[in-house]
Parts: C-alpha cells; sequence; structure tokens
C-alpha cells in the first residue's frame, strides 16, 4: 500500500455511565491515503468494547486497548500488519477500569492507570 498510512481507532460499543448512548462497532483498523486523505475500514474487531486508549509498539506489529466499563477494565493484545489485527489474549486489569496505558521500553511490561 503506497502512500498510505494504517491506524486504528477504539470506539464504545457498551453503553455505561461515560457513554451511555454507545454505538461503537469495536476496534476499527483504517486505511489513510495521503495523497487524497480518503479513509477507509480495513478490518473491525467487535464485541464487548469500550476502548479508552490504544497504544502501537514502536516496532508496529502489535497493539494493545485499554477496555473501560462501569468498575473493571480489560487490556486486550493484538498482532497486526497492513491488512489483519489478530487477538493475541486478554487480560483484567485487577481493578477498577482504567482509561490509559504505556509500553515499557523493553515492551515487557504495561502499565495502566
Amino acid at each position: 500500500m503506497k502512500n498510505t498510512e494504517i491506524f486504528y481507532v477504539g470506539t464504545y460499543c457498551t453503553p455505561g455511565p461515560y457513554v451511555p448512548e454507545a454505538k461503537g462497532e469495536g476496534i476499527l483498523s483504517c486505511c489513510l491515503s495521503i495523497e487524497t486523505g480518503e479513509i477507509q475500514k480495513v478490518q473491525v474487531y467487535s464485541g464487548k468494547l469500550n476502548s479508552t486508549y490504544l497504544a502501537k509498539d514502536n516496532g508496529g506489529h502489535l497493539f494493545v486497548a485499554c477496555d473501560n466499563f462501569d468498575k473493571t477494565g480489560e487490556i486486550k493484545a493484538f498482532s497486526i500488519d497492513e491488512k489483519s489485527m489478530n487477538l493475541l489474549c486478554t487480560s483484567s486489569t485487577y481493578g477498577d477500569s482504567r482509561s490509559h496505558l504505556e509500553y515499557s521500553s523493553s515492551l515487557r511490561r504495561i502499565y495502566i492507570w
């Protein structure tokens, strides 16, 4: 895909206190044409999601999504390339819902708050 950029968008799908009328599709993989500005949806990962924050690793091979629900939260990890995103694993945030995450420099840890 020449002159394009792939980017990801998290949406609120499950109504809750922050977005009571949530109607999102899930996590969207999109392609932006640098020449025309046109955006095309490439793939949708749907389900019970309220992705408040997405973070991609520096190598561009994986990203994590922080899902925010009423009183709980989850982290989902995905492998990515230009054409697909595949769920690798899901983990609880072990506490109240969180809205931000960041990789450690070694990519061995994910910090959530």
